[in-house]
């Protein structure tokens, strides 16, 4: 971009005053060659502004499709990772459902275990009880 190059309001005054004025001495010729060298001059100063505008476009479209271009490769890359995540997930689901299923089963089986175990264990009461009666009463028989 440019600085300060071209012509500004300064400029414009000065030439105003030395060489249009009132007082001036100076041809009309001369008047109106200064005048189009002062018109030259401001369309240079415009076409450089232009250029410099066209420039910082075009850069400023540049770094546009850039970051476009970095947010595709970063969406796509998400996209990626949280697939592999949600395959590691289901891995996991289906590794934790067999472990539940499994537990189910052994849960199942202990409590059959224990049906079987207090049974035997009301049965074995049964005969205690059968056998203290029985030893009982056979000591009543030796009295």
């Amino acid at each position: 971009m440019r600085g300060d190059e071209g012509v500004n309001n300064e400029d414009l005054k000065d030439i105003n005053k030395n060489q249009l004025g009132p007082s001036s001495s100076v041809t009309l010729k001369t008047k109106i060659q200064s005048l189009e060298s002062t018109i030259a001059e401001i369309h240079k100063a415009i076409n450089d502004n232009i250029t410099d505008i066209k420039e910082l476009e075009k850069e400023k479209n540049e770094h546009r499709e850039e970051l476009k271009q970095k947010t595709e490769d970063m969406k796509k890359s998400l996209i990626v990772e949280l697939n592999n995540v949600e395959i590691e997930m289901k891995k996991h689901l289906s590794v934790q459902k067999d472990e539940n299923t499994r537990l189910q089963k052994l849960i199942t089986q202990l409590k059959g275990e224990k049906t079987v175990l207090m049974n035997k264990l009301i049965a074995l009461q049964r005969r205690i009880t059968d056998m203290e009666n029985q030893v009982g009463h056979d000591d009543l028989k030796f009295l």
